[in-house]
């Protein structure tokens, strides 16, 4: 069964990052494919931006503010600090109260290689502050850019399901909600739109 306000966050991050990639795409007037551009901090900043200017609501609480570059251990809690959640998340959205609800993590591209190390940390988080045991987080995310995997390119909704299940491979009891944001964009001097694929990948514990 869906969870509409799960749902509502995977539509809106799913469509600030493709949002942020076509503004890449035009200032650069890139014709490669747009994962090749990426610069993470660009596109972490006006995720987080649209966050907060949209007041993005995460379940039933609006995003009061937002923070870029949260250490896990100052920020989320000391039940965070160990070396499986050392380091920093991308993005992370508060109350009023100053608890966290929502963790970002902004990746250039979904690749399978890289995708197992960012699930460890945020599913981590999740079992450590989550709201079914007794925290503050109600879910953690991962966005990025395809434009296929290797050399078979596969259309949007089978690279979802690939995210969702290594996801879900990762660690039973995890339950996964995915978005898919498609959109053309037409360079200056180019005949042909590049479409632009946004992802966003949903765990909550």
């Amino acid at each position: 069964m869906r969870d509409r306000a799960s749902d509502h966050i995977v539509k809106r991050l799913s469509q600030y990052i493709c949002d942020a990639n076509a503004d890449i795409m035009r200032f650069t007037k890139n014709r490669s494919y747009v994962h090749d551009t990426g610069s993470e901090g660009y596109i972490s900043g006006y995720i987080a931006n649209r966050i907060f200017s949209e007041n993005l609501l995460i379940d039933d609480e609006y995003c009061d503010y937002v923070r870029l570059e949260v250490g896990v251990s100052g920020h989320l809690g000391e039940a965070l600090a160990d070396e499986r959640t050392s380091g920093r998340f991308d993005i992370v959205c508060f109350n009023e109260g100053d608890d966290p609800l929502l963790i970002v993590e902004v990746k250039r591209h979904f690749s399978p290689s890289g995708l197992k190390a960012d699930a460890s940390r945020l599913v981590n988080a999740i079992k450590s502050n989550g709201v079914s045991v007794g925290g503050t987080l109600k879910g953690a995310a991962m966005v990025a850019i395809t434009s296929g995997w290797g050399i078979q390119r596969t259309t949007a909704d089978v690279q979802l399901e690939q995210v969702e299940a290594t996801i879900r491979d990762y660690e039973n009891g995890i339950h996964t909600w995915g978005g898919v944001c498609e959109m053309p964009i037409l360079i200056e001097g180019d005949q042909v739109p590049k479409r632009v694929t946004g992802f966003a990948v949903l765990i909550k514990g």
